[in-house]
C-alpha cells in the first residue's frame, strides 16, 4: 500500500506464525496478533477465517495506526496554548482516533468552566495535510463568569476582613474555581493556626 512501512512490510511473514499447509491453531493466530500489535504499528486488527476446498482460508485485516502529526490551539486567550494543550493530553506522535480527541475537546471545556469560563465552546477538528495529520481545537471563550458577592457565615473567629484577603475572591473577579480551591486551602491553613 501507499505510504507502507517497507521494513515492517518486510517482516510481516516473519510476525505472521500461521503458515500455509499447518493446521490452524487459536494459539498461532492469537501469537501473530500479539506479534503484530508489538509493533505498534496497528490500531487494529481483525482476522476472517472462511473455508474454501482446499481448507481454511486466513485473512489478516490490518488498519494502520495514525498518529498525531502536529496539533494546533485557536482562539485561547485567557488561558496559555502550553495549558490547553496539557489539558488536552495530546502531543505529536500520539495515536489518533476520533473519540480520543473529543474526550481532549471535553477535557480543554471542563479546564475553561474551573476557570470561571462556563459557556466556553471548544471544537475539535482533524486534517490531513501533505500526509500530516493535523488536529486544532478552537475555542470560543465567551464571557466569564464573575462572583456577585462573597458571603461569610456563622461565627468565624477571626477578623473578616483577614478571612476575605486569604481567600483572594472579590466581588467582580472571575469564578476561577481552582483560585477558590487555592483561597480556601489558605483559609483552612489559617484556622489551623
Amino acid at each position: 500500500p501507499a505510504g507502507a512501512d517497507r521494513r515492517l512490510l518486510e517482516r510481516l511473514p516473519q510476525l505472521v506464525t500461521v503458515r500455509k499447509g499447518q493446521a490452524l491453531s487459536r494459539r498461532a493466530v492469537e501469537r501473530s496478533i500479539e506479534a503484530l500489535f508489538a509493533t505498534s504499528k496497528f490500531a487494529d486488527i481483525e482476522v476472517q477465517a472462511q473455508e474454501v476446498p482446499q481448507g481454511v482460508e486466513v485473512i489478516f485485516v490490518l488498519e494502520p495506526r495514525v498518529n498525531i502529526g502536529a496539533l494546533f490551539i485557536e482562539g485561547a486567550i485567557e488561558l496559555t496554548r502550553s495549558e490547553v494543550l496539557a489539558a488536552t493530553g495530546l502531543e505529536p506522535g500520539s495515536e489518533y482516533w476520533p473519540e480520543r480527541v473529543e474526550h481532549s475537546a471535553q477535557k480543554v471545556r471542563a479546564l475553561y468552566q474551573r476557570r470561571g469560563f462556563r459557556s466556553v465552546e471548544v471544537e475539535a477538528e482533524a486534517t490531513t495535510l501533505e500526509g500530516v495529520l493535523t488536529v486544532g481545537f478552537v475555542v470560543r471563550e465567551g464571557a466569564p463568569s464573575r462572583v456577585r458577592a462573597v458571603v461569610l457565615s456563622g461565627e468565624p473567629g477571626l477578623p473578616l476582613q483577614r478571612l476575605l484577603e486569604e481567600l483572594g475572591v472579590r466581588p467582580g473577579d472571575v469564578l476561577d474555581l481552582a483560585r477558590l480551591d487555592v483561597g480556601l486551602d489558605a483559609v483552612r491553613a489559617l484556622y489551623k493556626r
